[in-house]
């Protein structure tokens, strides 16, 4: 999973306290097939944010070089990106409570979540569309 690649290459860097860390009961894979499992219906997550995502992903990581991704954070930064990605690009959504749900977060962190990756990606949200075919060709 592609995921998992960034993680081990970000694993070499110490570990420092973000907004995303947590402790997650549900494996990586398991947690990416329920956001999955929300995306097969077209008025929930639409299967075209995954790559918005994890665009949000590495540029998170890239603009903030002294924190690495770790098996601790990444389910809440994924959620994280995976909302902003819905807003940003979606004409519809959901609520926050629903995302937050589907997330296994409460609305209060879910918000907390959205805000800090906004910031620390100093809410850079467009994505060139290279840049999106590029992370597309590593979700096949």
């Amino acid at each position: 999973m592609f995921l998992n690649a960034i993680i081990e290459r970000h694993s070499i860097r110490p570990a420092v306290p973000t907004p995303f860390d947590g402790h997650s009961r549900i494996a990586l894979d398991a947690y990416v097939a329920r956001l999955a499992k929300y995306a097969e219906s077209p008025e929930t997550i639409s299967p075209g944010i995954f790559p918005a995502a994890l665009c949000y992903v590495e540029r998170f990581l890239g603009m903030n070089p002294g924190v690495p991704l770790t098996r601790r954070n990444v389910h809440r930064l994924l959620l994280a990106c995976v909302v902003v990605a819905i807003k940003f690009f979606e004409d519809r959504f959901y609520k926050l409570e629903f995302y937050a749900r589907v997330g296994g977060v409460k609305k209060g962190e879910m918000t907390a979540l959205q805000n800090a990756i906004l910031s620390m990606i100093d809410f850079r949200l467009d994505i060139a569309p290279e840049e999106y075919a590029r992370y597309e060709a590593q979700l096949r």
